[in-house]
């Protein structure tokens, strides 16, 4: 398995680099282009999410490749006890459309994707 780790500060401006930089690793691993922009899709929806949030202010991404699929881990997403869970409800379920697994596990947001 092999990981790639990113920290970007919690500023969307950046988050377009991240999708370039997702699509580069996708396209290697031969995933179609309609697969591709619909991770692109998850992802910034994912970004928007701890974005939102407002947690930290470094946001954290890991890419973890292991044959044909992909994990993306998006840390440092709080569940704050606010009532943000109607604004981040359809992100999430937008996210869990495209992606073949999307889930919570501590502060990370885990979606998973294969060729």
């Amino acid at each position: 398995m092999e990981k790639i780790s990113l920290k970007i500060p919690a500023n969307a401006k950046y988050f377009s680099s991240v999708r370039l930089f997702l699509s580069g690793i996708l396209t290697g691993m031969n995933f179609d282009i309609e697969k591709i922009e619909d991770l692109k899709m998850a992802l910034s929806e994912c970004l928007n999410v701890a974005l939102k949030l407002e947690c930290e202010e470094i946001i954290e991404i890991e890419f973890a490749i292991s044959g044909n699929q992909i994990k993306i881990k998006i840390g440092n997403i709080c569940e704050k006890e606010t009532d943000f869970s109607e604004e981040i409800s359809l992100p999430l379920k937008i996210v869990e459309c495209l992606v073949d697994k999307c889930e919570m596990e501590d502060e990370n947001l885990i979606i998973t994707a294969e060729v």
